[in-house]
């Protein structure tokens, strides 16, 4: 009997550690086992294939990896960038894989358009909006994915050939699935291959480049994408076989579409380069009539950009001619063309022609991605500002409402579209005058904004202004002046504290402390705006200083520093009239606003001169029958009625009231309340018949017109300084 010993440098114990199982790339070169058969790698190619081509793109990858084991014994030994499950056997694979649904359409990485074409472009260099790179979002065809197809073999070609082209439909599939940064590998090994190898691969080596310059182009690194493109055209211009001229133009679009997204856009250079790629494609028979309307829709869009808008709109209709009969009315890429047409002739003017086009688009898309879809919410858009510019704007507001529906639905909830369309949504509604359905959209756009901008972004120092201009018009001057102030402090962190942007703030943060009676703290905001302005523009002599000084001269009138404050008017009406002219309405305010100083220093005659060039100046620039002529003539009466001037002061006061009924829009209470000032001058003259005339008809209005108002008798009522900030101040 045998006694058998173990050595102890192979005994275990129970308290032994396992060793752990070993990776594919981890085992030994000698335990590998690789069945070359070309015959079989050649089968599983053909399988690989058809899969690809039923949209099987994972399943794809299977059947050309086992191939690739067969024909390539250093493929599970040596190690690349991709994933360990490409290592694993299908059997295995099928048992611990998720059963994902192949790609789609809409897995394709959207971004966000910052060109004209905001359904078929990509934006400029180092701007794409990668957070909603998984949301439903079409990327059309505009020449990048060339080579978006397997490659076949027989048995004519050496185990190296198949090599290398099973390296290349491994890449395919995962570019098919829009993996690119794991496609870029597995193209970079077939280059690798390709450029080691002494047999003739020059197509493979063109396209290896091609398809890497396009992972690059799609993971946003557009400068090394352009390395590569470049790369695979010189190659491409040393084939002398009948494919050298289509490879040519694919690499020449590709390249002219880089310039075309560069920081710079640069458009000239663009337009060279896709039109050489056009008459490549041409030139190489109408087995590429569909490149050729491919080049001619990014070509458009170069027009567009460089706005010659003709020659764009020309050539998205030989476009669109092209694609309409080669892929159908109802392709994808028909549609982008579509678009491009409505936004061109949006851009010419041609508002019902865009409209027609537009609607055209947003029936394809509905029916392609549905109701909710973001290109949905893009046209919406684009619809509603047409509407808009139209002035159908309850139209418009409807249809920005099923924008911002859609994009919610298909957008992540902080994204710069919804910002935008609730932006667009607010603007709408303020300019309908409906205050709190605006300050509504801007709170909603302001809580998107502070989650996807740092807190200096100029969008949201837009909407807190915006927001601050609401509250001012609502007479919320409290939460107004709070928003300028957010708005101020965040423009000094983003302009600098001596920027005009800075000036134009300080400026409505002077007057809502004005309205708020903080006098002191008024004046300080003025004196700084205007040490800005002065600074900026280096002179007097401009309009915003003109107004920053009436600004002032209204301040110091409150405190009664009158003196000063005559000064800053006769100083603002200096710069005005050098500016504007002597019959501009601000020129007509300033006046006013000096006459009532002098008013105040019982220079009488003085303030009724002014007040009565005032009026002249009003009439020429606003029109016989506005509002403030009418103002004005009271105020004259009034004036002229202080002084005991009472028959001058009736006459004033009848043009007046015949102003008022005369003038389109005539306010009855405004007349009745003319009735009661003229009532009370023939009050003043003993003359009671009149009187009782004028204060019946007046009380009679008011009661008609439940206005609130009630008869005033008095000898003489002064006119107090309301139209020291009239609507058609610059700052007031």
């Amino acid at each position: 009997m045998t006694n058998h010993t173990l050595s102890k440098a192979t005994m275990t114990t129970k308290n032994a550690p396992l060793s752990p199982r070993l990776s594919p790339l981890d085992r030994p070169r000698k335990r590998v086992k690789v069945q070359r058969s070309l015959r079989s790698a050649i089968t599983l190619n053909e399988r690989g294939v058809n899969a690809w081509l039923n949209g099987d793109f994972r399943e794809a990858e299977k059947y050309f990896s086992q191939a690739l084991c067969r024909v390539d014994v250093g493929f599970l030994c040596n190690a690349i960038q991709v994933s360990i499950d490409t290592y694993i056997s299908m059997d295995q694979e099928m048992k611990i894989r998720e059963d994902k649904p192949s790609a789609g359409m809409d897995d394709v990485p959207s971004y966000d358009k910052t060109s004209h074409s905001k359904a078929s472009e990509i934006p400029e260099l180092k701007t794409r909006d990668t957070t909603s790179s998984t949301r439903k979002r079409h990327e059309y065809d505009e020449g990048m994915t060339v080579f978006n197809f397997p490659l076949s073999f027989g048995e004519g070609e050496t185990s190296d050939m198949c090599s290398r082209s099973l390296l290349y439909n491994v890449g395919v599939t995962y570019a098919s699935r829009h993996d690119f940064a794991n496609a870029k590998s597995w193209f970079q090994r077939a280059l690798a291959s390709v450029e080691t190898s002494s047999t003739n691969a020059d197509i493979l080596h063109v396209r290896a480049l091609h398809n890497i310059g396009m992972c690059l182009y799609h993971m946003d690194e557009l400068a090394e994408a352009m390395i590569f493109y470049t790369q695979s055209l010189a190659f491409a211009m040393h084939i002398t076989k009948r494919e050298s001229a289509p490879l040519q133009a694919a690499n020449l679009n590709c390249i002219g579409i880089l310039h075309f997204h560069c920081q710079a856009s640069n458009g000239q250079k663009a337009m060279e380069i896709l039109t050489e790629s056009l008459l490549k494609y041409r030139a190489s028979g109408d087995a590429f009539v569909l490149q050729v309307g491919t080049v001619l829709n990014n070509i458009g869009r170069v027009y567009y950009l460089l706005e010659q808008y003709d020659n764009a709109l020309r050539v998205y209709k030989e476009a669109l001619a092209i694609r309409s009969s080669v892929l159908g009315c109802d392709s994808v890429d028909v549609a982008a063309t579509i678009y491009n047409c409505g936004q061109t002739l949006h851009q010419l003017g041609q508002l019902d022609q865009a409209l027609r086009y537009y609607d055209d688009f947003l029936s394809l898309t509905k029916e392609k991605f549905g109701e909710k879809s973001r290109d949905v919410a893009i046209v919406y858009r684009c619809i509603g500002e047409i509407y808009h510019e139209k002035g159908e704007l309850q139209r418009a507001r409807e249809t920005l409402v099923l924008a911002l529906v859609a994009g919610r639905s298909s957008l992540a909830q902080a994204h710069q579209e919804i910002a935008s369309c609730l932006n667009k949504l607010g603007n709408l509604c303020y300019e309908m005058k409906d205050h709190d359905a605006a300050l509504g959209y801007y709170q909603d756009g302001l809580q998107v904004e502070k989650r996807i901008f740092q807190s200096t972004h100029p969008h949201i120092i837009i909407t807190l202004t915006n927001m601050a201009h609401i509250y001012k018009n609502r007479g919320d001057y409290g939460l107004a002046l709070g928003a300028y102030r957010q708005v101020h402090s965040r423009q000094k962190g983003t302009f600098g504290e001596s920027s005009i942007e800075c000036a134009m703030t300080l400026s409505s943060i002077g007057l809502m402390q004005y309205h708020l009676k903080f006098y002191d703290d008024a004046f300080e905001s003025y004196q700084a705006a205007l040490r800005i302005r002065r600074d900026a523009y280096k002179t007097d002599d401009h309009v915003d200083i003109a107004s920053t000084l009436n600004s002032i001269g209204l301040v110091l009138f409150k405190q009664n520093i009158l003196d000063m404050s005559r000064k800053c008017f006769t100083e603002s009406l200096r710069i005005r009239m050098n500016l504007l002219g002597a019959d501009h309405r601000d020129v007509a305010i300033l006046y006013y606003n000096i006459a009532t100083i002098f008013f105040e220093m019982g220079q009488e005659e003085q303030a009724i001169n002014l007040y009565k060039e005032t009026l002249r100046v009003e009439r020429v620039s606003l029109g016989p029958d506005h509002p403030d002529v009418v103002l004005t003539l009271q105020h004259i009466g009034q004036v002229l009625q202080q002084v005991g001037k009472l028959e001058a002061a009736l006459e004033y006061y009848n043009e007046a009231l015949e102003v008022e009924r005369s003038r389109k829009g005539a306010d009855p209470v405004a007349a009745a309340k003319i009735l009661n000032l003229i009532g009370n001058i023939h009050l003043q003259c003993c003359q009671i018949p009149e009187m009782m005339k004028c204060f019946t008809e007046a009380s009679r209005i008011f009661e008609a017109n439940q206005s609130g108002e009630v008869l005033m008798v008095a000898g003489y009522n002064i006119y107090s300084l309301n139209k020291l900030h009239p609507e058609a101040a610059p700052i007031a």
